[in-house]
C-alpha cells in the first residue's frame, strides 16, 4: 500500500478535523471548509515530497530522475490545490508558490 493509498482512505472516510487536526474548522462555511480542507491535502502531498526528495536515495538522481519520481505526488498535490482553488481564492498566494515548487527541474 503506497502512502498515497492512505492519504486518500483518510480523505474519503473520515472527518477533515481527524487527520488535520491543526487547521480550525468551527465557523466556516461548507464552501471555506472545502477550499480549505483541499489546500490543506494538497500542501501535505507537497510536504510528503519534499519529504521523499531529501532521502540519499532520490537526492542522487539528477532533475529529470527525481521530477519523474516525485510527480505522483506531484499531480495529487496540484488536483488538491486546483480543487481548492475552483471553490475559493483564499489560498491563491501559497498555491501559486508551491506550484513554483513542483516546476519541472531546468
Amino acid at each position: 500500500m503506497s502512502l498515497i493509498s492512505v492519504v486518500e482512505y483518510f480523505v474519503q472516510n473520515f472527518d477533515e478535523s481527524v487527520y488535520l487536526p491543526d487547521y480550525q474548522w468551527e465557523g466556516l462555511s461548507n464552501a471555506d471548509k472545502t477550499a480549505q480542507k483541499f489546500y490543506a491535502v494538497g500542501a501535505t502531498y507537497l510536504q510528503m515530497s519534499q519529504d521523499y526528495a531529501g532521502t540519499s536515495r532520490v537526492a542522487g538522481m539528477n532533475g529529470a530522475e527525481r521530477y519523474r519520481c516525485l510527480k505522483p505526488l506531484y499531480d495529487f498535490s496540484k488536483r488538491y490545490f486546483d480543487d481548492s482553488l475552483a471553490i475559493s481564492r483564499t489560498f491563491a498566494s501559497q498555491i501559486e508558490k508551491a506550484y513554483e515548487r513542483m516546476a519541472y527541474p531546468q
